[in-house]
């Protein structure tokens, strides 16, 4: 104990950038295992900077740089190198040459960056934020109101970046509060008030809602039972669209350990078939029981009913789009489309007229 108390500065220094970097190059989190391991090595590299770098300054010998003076040349010469080393990188942008930036590009993403990005239109990064705030006063086009949680702007990217294909729909986007019908002090009729009034011109406009949603988290499904009909005697036509394939492992996780398995390293083209199998073979179970579940619903109410899943899965080819035909990642993470998910989906949507509004 005394002992790892004469390091324990040393290994507290030590432990961070083991730990963070760690973190870093890994698509996932890291295993447990491995930051045990990099806990020991913090330990065992502790006891030598100790050694070798708090011991000479408290006036003890040391093997290595045992004068205080090496000790000040070899740091400052330390110091130089990567400040050196880190202008340059600065200036080259990460030394984009290394195979390792290559893979990065695609089919390889930065979940978190991605995450954003997809978010850029309806939270008004982009102009066009302001231009959904209503609906055209034109009679020619169907006003589709897309109500949902995060899952329902994957399915908004997908209309909004294929606009061309879908000339005849005006479609805007609102959250819905399911939080606000599992509520037993509020009734239905107050949720609905307080939805409507969040953006009345939109609902005095719409022809049609579509509800889309991570179906199976508590209270989605009971808000289906009220909702559509709801807004059916109001003169909006439901549509209820299925819950979105979801995968055990996360998207981005399947294709980095795809890419270390054939040590892709961009010179190639990835192999988009094969990872397709291997998202097929990670669906989540939940995720399609939970479809079925929102379709046998939709059925029983009398409400169309759009399967989301038939979009990315094929049970026949026993494949579903993880990749696109274009190299590109159409998950940030276990089901949430990427803006390049979103642009292949629309395209499968508008070809084979999946929408098909009532």
């Amino acid at each position: 104990m005394v002992a790892i108390g004469l390091i324990s500065f040393s290994a507290y220094l030590w432990h961070q950038p083991l730990f963070a970097f760690a973190r870093i190059t890994a698509i996932g989190p890291p295993s447990i295992w491995l930051m045990a391991g990099l806990a020991v090595v913090s330990l065992a590299l502790a006891a030598v900077s100790w050694a070798w770098v708090e011991q000479p300054f408290r006036g003890k010998s040391a093997r290595f740089l045992p004068q205080r003076g090496m000790l000040f040349a070899a740091s400052i010469a330390g110091v130089a190198a990567f400040t050196i080393l880190g202008w340059y990188g600065h200036e080259q942008e990460g030394f984009p040459e290394r195979s390792i930036i290559r893979n990065l590009k695609e089919p390889m993403i930065d979940a978190r960056y991605e995450r954003f990005r997809t978010w850029e239109v309806l939270d008004g990064v982009v102009p066009a934020r302001f231009s959904l705030r209503e609906f055209s006063k034109s009679p020619d086009t169907a006003k589709v109101l897309l109500l949902g949680d995060s899952h329902s702007k994957g399915l908004f990217n997908a209309f909004y970046q294929n606009e061309s294909s879908f000339l005849g729909l005006e479609v805007r986007r609102l959250p819905l509060n399911f939080d606000c019908y599992a509520e037993a002090e509020k009734s239905t009729e107050q949720c609905l008030a307080e939805l409507e009034s969040s953006a009345p011109e939109l609902f005095a406009s719409a022809s049609h809602v579509l509800f889309a949603a991570r179906w199976h988290r508590p209270g989605r499904l009971p808000s289906l039972e009220v909702v559509p009909l709801a807004m059916k005697f109001r003169g909006i036509k439901p549509v209820i669209i299925g819950q979105t394939m979801e995968y055990e492992t996360e998207g981005p996780v399947i294709i980095a350990d795809i890419a270390r398995a054939v040590t892709y390293d961009g010179s190639t083209p990835f192999p988009i078939k094969e990872a397709n199998t291997v998202f097929f073979e990670e669906r989540s179970e939940l995720a399609l029981v939970t479809n079925k579940e929102v379709r046998d619903l939709a059925v029983r109410l009398g409400v169309p009913f759009r399967d989301r899943q038939a979009l990315i899965c094929n049970d026949l080819s026993e494949q579903c789009t993880g990749v696109t035909p274009e190299g590109h990642a159409v998950t940030y993470d276990y089901g949430h489309w990427t803006l390049a998910g979103s642009a292949h989906f629309g395209q499968v949507m508008a070809a084979r007229d999946w929408l098909n509004l009532p």
